[in-house]
């Protein structure tokens, strides 16, 4: 009698000990995993980690969605994340941050630790703030960084903090920047912001002019880690997204690869254009998703976030939620896993 009384104990300590760990350690929504979507979760196990902002912190989840935790709050320093870029070994994060002043408007490019640590300022732009705001970009030794300033496009030695013009503009604004690994940049210029490619040496000198490419007006644009596809996340009258994958050079035909079909027929609508990245090898993409709150609780699930993170292949197919909503994710970006784990 008194072993069974202990093996009931047993039993029902692990079963409260399993109900502490779901009620503390939030998880990503798997219920809308299948066969399929869990496959994928396992198959990007391992594949890096993706860095988002919510409010003025900095946050890292795995693409199977394991792992979220704040690298840095931001707030507590009187600063708010921007823009950001994480080095090709994953060691480090280049990221532009609004300096919380009423005073004066105030940018600074800062480069941390995966982990938050070793933080230190390479550039401070006055007047800093919409439009004007700086997009970071790392070259694919890891030595430089791109990044805009309003007009202009410049690049810092990161060890050396000497920074230098790139080329200007008379017209519009600098945006978004992407660098593979063949040092192609794509980066968006003029008053539409019009994608255009060029080509840099090692010493971060151009090799030739910058290619426009036209059309997309307005849309969210990264070019692939090789260089050859440029992922664009385009809003379409119904307020659907879909994403385009094109080649980088005028004229070419255009791949569409849908992502508004959603997980189990949940659909993709928003009045905003959300944003997207591809994975260190090009294999994957992660993007936000905004799910429809009344198909979620028809299926039983409460949802209180307005955003997930998802990840889904390049050619499209399943698609798994990396984060359930909380905290609202903005700015995804997927880096490599870091060798040195730091302070972890």
């Amino acid at each position: 009698m008194d072993r069974m009384v202990r093996a009931s104990v047993a039993v029902l300590s692990l079963a409260v000990s399993v109900l502490v760990v779901l009620a503390t350690e939030p998880r990503p929504t798997m219920l809308l995993d299948g066969n399929e979507e869990a496959s994928l979760r396992k198959e990007v196990r391992g594949k890096g980690r993706i860095y988002f902002k919510s409010q003025a912190k900095l946050y890292v989840v795995h693409p199977d969605g394991s792992g979220l935790k704040v690298v840095r709050d931001f707030g507590t320093e009187g600063r708010s994340p921007r823009y950001y870029s994480v080095s090709w070994d994953g060691e480090w994060i280049a990221i532009s941050l609004q300096v919380q002043s009423k005073d004066k408007k105030l940018q600074e490019l800062w480069v941390i630790r995966h982990d938050g640590s070793q933080a230190r300022k390479v550039f401070e732009l006055q007047g800093g703030g919409y439009p004007k705001d700086m997009f970071p970009a790392w070259s694919p030794d890891d030595k430089w960084l791109i990044f805009t300033q309003g007009k202009e496009l410049s690049v810092v030695n990161v060890e050396t903090e000497v920074v230098r013009s790139l080329m200007k503009i008379t017209k519009g604004e600098m945006r978004e920047v992407t660098w593979s690994r063949n040092w192609k940049l794509l980066f968006n210029a003029g008053k539409n912001t019009l994608p255009h490619t060029l080509q840099l040496d090692e010493n971060c000198n151009p090799v030739g002019e910058p290619l426009r490419i036209g059309g997309y007006i307005g849309c969210r644009k990264k070019l692939s880690p090789d260089g050859k596809k440029i992922l664009i996340i385009k809003e379409q009258r119904d307020w659907t997204h879909r994403v385009w994958l094109r080649d980088p050079v005028p004229g070419a035909e255009l791949g569409l690869l849908p992502i508004e079909w959603g997980i189990d027929g949940l659909v993709l609508k928003t009045r905003s254009q959300d944003d997207c990245c591809w994975s260190p090898d090009g294999k994957y993409i992660a993007y936000l998703h905004t799910p429809v709150k009344e198909k979620l609780k028809a299926a039983g699930i409460e949802f209180t976030g307005p955003k997930v993170l998802c990840v889904c292949r390049r050619e499209g197919g399943p698609q798994i939620w990396v984060t359930d909503g909380t905290p609202k994710p903005s700015w995804p970006i997927w880096g490599a896993e870091p060798k040195d784990r730091g302070s972890e």
